[in-house]
């Protein structure tokens, strides 16, 4: 399984969320949290905070977020509330995350 945390932009046309092969700089990886949440508990996480899920295949899901849904990802799924307060520091950063989470 694996699990991560990627920089996102919805005006980017080189990632498109559905496709395999879509790639952006990778924020953090969360491999070692990845048994705490599958794709089917991302996928229902999204859908309670009314938030886009995109569906890669059957096993893989990514779901945009804002740093504010960065932080109830963290606090709700992963109980570590503090995990991503040094992200959104660094210049390029757009504020604007994807959710990454792979079952194989």
């Amino acid at each position: 399984m694996t699990l991560s945390v990627r920089l996102y932009s919805k005006s980017s046309i080189d990632f498109d969320l559905t496709s395999a092969t879509a790639e952006s700089e990778l924020i953090i990886d969360l491999d070692k949290l990845a048994r705490q949440c599958g794709p089917h508990e991302l996928a229902g996480w999204a859908k309670r905070h009314n938030l886009d899920v995109f569906y890669v295949d059957n096993c893989w899901v990514r779901v945009p977020v804002s740093r504010s849904n960065l932080a109830k990802f963290a606090d709700e799924i992963l109980e570590k509330s503090d995990l991503f307060e040094a992200i959104g520091t660094a210049p390029n950063d757009s504020g604007c995350y994807v959710i990454s989470s792979e079952e194989f």
